[in-house]
Parts: structure tokens; sequence; C-alpha cells
């Protein structure tokens, strides 16, 4: 399974087109998440041409999305956490040493 032009472009176009009507609409988006979700449709839209709905699902290697994308979004979440508690105190105690 080769990603070519054909699904770069597709994904492109399907995160672009997510990200504005979310943005539109005042709903809160991940750019990334929109970016991976549009590789995984394209490519499975792709091999899905003509095919039954078993190789529909086949089509995306879901051992090396789970072994690499979604393991890297899952450990983002605890990894961010004491950076943005750190920014936010750091930006607290700045107000405080400016504006009191």
């Amino acid at each position: 399974m080769v990603v070519n032009r054909h699904v770069v472009f597709g994904a492109l176009i399907g995160a672009i087109a997510w990200n504005a009507m979310t943005r539109r609409y005042g709903i809160p988006s991940s750019s990334s998440h929109a970016l991976i979700g549009g590789i995984q449709r394209a490519v499975i839209v792709r091999d899905s041409v003509g095919t039954s709905s078993v190789r529909r699902a086949s089509a995306v290697r879901w051992d090396g999305v789970a072994g690499s994308v979604v393991w890297a979004l899952i450990f983002t979440i605890p990894a961010s956490s004491p950076a943005g508690a750190f920014v936010a105190g750091m930006s607290f105690w700045l107000s405080l040493l400016l504006f009191a």
C-alpha cells in the first residue's frame, strides 16, 4: 500500500474542509487529528473502490497506526499538562508582579 499524491491531496482537502467548517461554527477541533483522520479516510476510500467492506477495513495498517500515532496522541496529554501548568503559573506570577 503506497500513499501517493492523490491520497495526500485528498487528506489535505479533507482536513482543510473540516477545520474550516469547525472554525466557521465555533467548534473546537485539532488540526493534527483532522489530518490523521483525513489520511486514514483517503487510504480507505482509495482501496475501497469496487471492493467489499472487509477490504475497506483492512486498507489501513492499524498496527502501524496504533503503534505510532495513537500512542503519541495518548502520550501528549499527560506530557503537556505539566508544561501547561508551568506556563499558566508563570503567567499568573508575572501578571502579579507587573500589575499588582
